[in-house]
């Protein structure tokens, strides 16, 4: 993959979570007024532009590409620097956390898994679709 298909993806990414944001929890009903524009204070009240958890961590996952962090705790360590430095967020502050990102990111104690620290659950509930949304990194990985 070429540098610029790379940054097209990222930038196309984290364009339309920001586009998506206002709209996040929205009925089907309320979805058949959206426009594509970039429009603020929707659901999370946040000003036009701002992207979601999902570019945040994306973001952070392709620091540990760049930093060849590609491991467990590389992306932990991370995923930390969000979620308590807002780092990796668009304006500094961490406005919406899932929560089982929440629990894993707040969990000091993993256990080990097949040589792995595991930090999330293997609850049948707990299997939102998050990593979907920050595959990119694995792909240009």
């Amino acid at each position: 993959m070429d540098l610029k298909r790379m940054y097209d993806g990222v930038i196309g990414a984290v364009v339309g979570d920001a586009l998506g944001v206002p709209y996040e929890f929205s009925s089907r009903e309320a979805m058949k007024n959206v426009t594509i524009e970039m429009k603020g204070y929707g659901t999370h009240s946040q000003p036009k532009g701002t992207w979601s958890d999902d570019s945040s961590m994306m973001l952070a996952s392709l620091d540990c590409v760049r930093r060849d962090r590609c491991d467990t705790e590389g992306l932990i360590d991370a995923f930390r620097l969000w979620d308590r430095q807002g780092m990796y967020s668009a304006d500094g502050m961490v406005f919406d956390i899932g929560i089982g990102t929440s629990n894993a990111l707040s969990n000091t104690n993993p256990e080990m898994i097949n040589g792995y620290m595991a930090y999330g659950s293997n609850d049948t509930y707990n299997n939102g679709n998050g990593s979907l949304m920050r595959i990119l990194p694995v792909c240009i990985y």
